[in-house]
């Protein structure tokens, strides 16, 4: 639990409707990333999947991609 809490505090949390409209990524492709466990890091809080906002960026930046 304790951890939990420590990742709620860090960052912003955005669902997937967010992300697919932002970076332009189909819902169901998001989807289908996280099935094959590529593509963006998600975490699952119960039956809710969020992207941590930092985590996407340090993410795009070691994958050189500009945004």
């Amino acid at each position: 639990l304790d951890h939990m809490l420590d990742l709620l505090k860090q960052g912003d949390w955005k669902d997937a409707k967010w992300v697919s409209d932002k970076f332009n990524i189909k819902l169901n492709t998001l989807k289908k990333q996280r099935q094959r466990k590529i593509g963006l890091p998600y975490h699952v809080f119960g039956k809710l999947v969020r992207y941590n906002t930092l985590e996407i960026q340090k993410y795009l930046t070691e994958k050189n991609y500009a945004r």
